[in-house]
Order: structure tokens, then sequence, then C-alpha cells
């Protein structure tokens, strides 16, 4: 008896070569200019220096045949080395087991942006009442009932008023119970927060140290994106029926250095005012970093983000007791998404 068996495999191995011809065009290199910042310029060389690497990195998956399969790519003549593994892109719509994603090690059974949704929080700050002056930020749970943030997002005096916001918990009011000395470009940015009931959130585990190329995903509440948002509005009138979603943006760790004392992790994937405070995390979800700040001049921009390493410094000198998760990040496909090939039938190859 004849058989077509080979068509879906064939299919699904065209389909995954054309994803990443995509991203291998969406990565075209520019040389950068000569004139301004000597750090941003070389920061521009060395980013370009491993952009090249990681389109040779794709080209060799596509020469060895690059299939996806149970809601990950194989290669089909030979293993996946665990640089090509850090390569591929993050599979966000996909629904995942992320190992380690919780505190404990715990696995978070969803996707991604399932996972980010309810961890992370929009924050509202405001001097006080009878006051105009206000901030809008982002922050994500660490443990129960807290959340971590940069220090400048709640930087409003003494009489401050602190509240949070996302779809699982609906608003509520926070009050700040640590911060750094101070907030400024290079130096430790950080707050904790505390609210009085969270219900069953799942916060989020530290992850491992920050690589160069990682794949790295940023969430949060960017103000360009949420001033926009009817519900936003609606929730400024004290409307709380609906909430502004998060803004996810996606790219890779282009460096690490250290800056005073603090390690920071400059990244590709697009933050803009309000992500403050938000997390950066790797593809199953630990945090890599907090997003604190953006350098722009004419040579190009780069975002940075304060390394989970400081993150885990400065809870744990307040008492607070965040899980590190140090293990590599290798999402596995839900079972919900298995692909269940049939039994051979008689006369199939």
């Amino acid at each position: 008896m004849r058989s077509d068996g080979w068509k879906l495999p064939a299919i699904v191995c065209a389909v995954s070569v054309m994803v990443l011809l995509f991203i291998l065009s969406s990565n075209i290199l520019r040389p950068a200019r000569s004139s301004g910042s000597a750090m941003m310029l070389e920061a521009k060389h060395r980013a370009n220096a491993q952009l090249e690497q990681r389109v040779a990195t794709l080209r060799g998956m596509m020469e060895a045949g690059v299939c996806k399969e149970n809601g990950r790519y194989t290669l089909q003549s030979r293993e996946m080395t665990e640089e090509e593994r850090r390569a591929v892109p993050a599979l966000l719509e996909d629904r995942h087991v992320l190992p380690g994603s919780l505190p404990s090690g715990r696995a978070f059974e969803g996707s991604v942006v399932e996972l980010l949704r309810q961890a992370i929080v929009l924050i509202l700050t405001d001097a006080g009442e009878h006051s105009t002056k206000s901030s809008l930020g982002t922050g994500f749970f660490v443990a129960p009932n807290t959340i971590v943030t940069n220090r400048h997002v709640v930087d409003m005096g003494p009489s401050r008023r602190v509240r949070i916001a996302n779809r699982k918990l609906g608003v509520k009011e926070a009050r700040v119970i640590a911060e750094s000395p101070k907030g400024e470009i290079g130096s430790a940015d950080f707050a904790i927060l505390q609210v009085s009931d969270a219900g069953q959130i799942s916060p989020l585990a530290i992850g491992p140290q920050a690589e160069i190329l990682t794949n790295i995903i940023a969430a949060g509440f960017p103000s360009m994106v949420v001033e926009s948002d009817e519900r936003f509005q609606k929730l400024l009138l004290g409307e709380a029926n609906e909430l502004p979603e998060i803004t996810v943006t996606t790219g890779v760790i282009g460096n690490v250095q250290k800056t005073d004392g603090m390690t920071t992790l400059l990244h590709q994937a697009q933050v803009t005012k309000g992500n403050s405070g938000g997390p950066l995390v790797d593809r199953c979800g630990r945090v890599l970093g907090i997003n604190t700040y953006i350098l722009a001049a004419q040579e190009g921009r780069w975002n940075f983000a304060l390394s989970a390493e400081d993150i885990s410094q400065f809870l744990s000198s307040n008492n607070i007791a965040a899980t590190t998760v140090r293990d590599p990040c290798v999402p596995e496909a839900h079972p919900k998404n298995t692909i269940v090939k049939p039994n051979a039938q008689e006369g199939s190859p």
C-alpha cells in the first residue's frame, strides 16, 4: 500500500527553513558611524560581531536541516548544540512547561506570556493627596506579596502613594518596604514593594547569570503604549473593570559589563519610559535583569538592565527569600501540543 507519510515532515521542514530565512534577513548589519561616543562605537562593533556569529549559527542549522517538532526546533542530521539552542527565537505563542520558572525550581505549565501576564504589575505612584506629580512604571513579583521595581519608579517623597495593578489582581495599594540609597544611572536602583494579599500569583524565579547572545524577553507597561489605551484612561478615572495588557518585546543580550560595581546587561529588546522596573527574562520566564535605563546617541541606542545577580543581592540584604535557578533554559512542549504519530500500518515505510 502506498504511503504519503513523508509529506507532513517535509512541509514542517520547509516552513521551518522559511522562518530561519526571515530571521537572517531581519538581522542585516549596518556599519556604525565614525563620530560620537567611543563607548557607543565599541559596543556597536561588538554587537555587529555577535550578530555575524548568530547569523553563521543559523546558516549552519539550515544546512543541517532544521525542523520544528513537539514545540521545539530539531536538526535532521545531528544533535543541536547549546549555542544553536540559544540562537533560535523564543516561541512565545506555544504552550510550554517552563522548568525552574517559579521559586523552589517548580515549573509553570503555560506559555511565557501567561506566566509574565500574571506576575508583572503596572505601578502608579503619586506624591500624595492633592499632588499632580505622578509616575508610571513596572514591577514584578519575586515572592508572595512581594514586588521588585526600580527606586526611581516610586521616588515621590515621604507622602507618596503607590498602587499596583494587573488583570489578575485588579488594583491594590502597595507600600515601599526597602529601597536603594539613590536611583542614579549606573548605581543600584531597586525598591521592594509589599501588598497585603496577592492571592494565587506565581512569582518569577531569578535566573542564572546572563550570557552574550542569550535570547531575552522584555515585558512591562511602556507609557507610550499604555497612555493611548482606553482601559488605562478608565483606570485613572477610578474604573478598574478592565486593565491594560503588558507589552512584550524580544531580542538578545549584546554585552555584559561592569558599571560602578554593578553588572549591567546591554540588550536589544525594545523598551521605553514606563518599562523601568520590569523584568528581562529568558525563554523559561526566569529573571535575568531589571530594565532600568536607555542610552541613545547619534551612533545608536542601547537598553540597559541591572543584572539578576544584583537583584538577588539586594533582596537578600533585605531578608527577602527569592529563589535563584541556575539550570539551562530548555522549554519543553506541553503534553497538549505533543504530536502523536500513528502506529505504522502494513505497507507503510
